[in-house]
């Protein structure tokens, strides 16, 4: 992990190491819930409007991360699982 904003983040090393992953089910309040909601804000500003960098992985997040894979990653639709894995985190991390 190179971001300030996701150094020292031991949850998001698990994921980015595929130890682990964020989603509505797992880790949906932790602290690294909001790092990852603020990294999607930087890259879109307008990705979370109803609730934002609230912390909760729900619906919208879910929703923008689904999105982020799509395009920032290249899944085909029907590949998409809407939780955080290492791709999703390691390419958050760059943005």
């Amino acid at each position: 992990m190179f971001s300030q904003l996701f150094t020292g983040d031991q949850l998001l090393i698990d994921v980015a190491e595929d130890r682990d992953r964020i989603s509505r089910t797992q880790h949906r309040n932790d602290p690294a819930v909001g790092k990852v909601q603020s990294a999607l804000q930087i890259w879109d500003p307008s990705c979370l409007p109803q609730f934002g960098a609230d912390g909760d992985y729900g619906d919208e997040t879910a929703g923008t991360v689904a999105r982020f894979k799509a395009e920032e990653l290249g899944v085909p639709p029907a590949e998409i699982i809407d939780d955080v894995g290492p791709r999703t985190v390691l390419r958050l991390d760059e943005v």
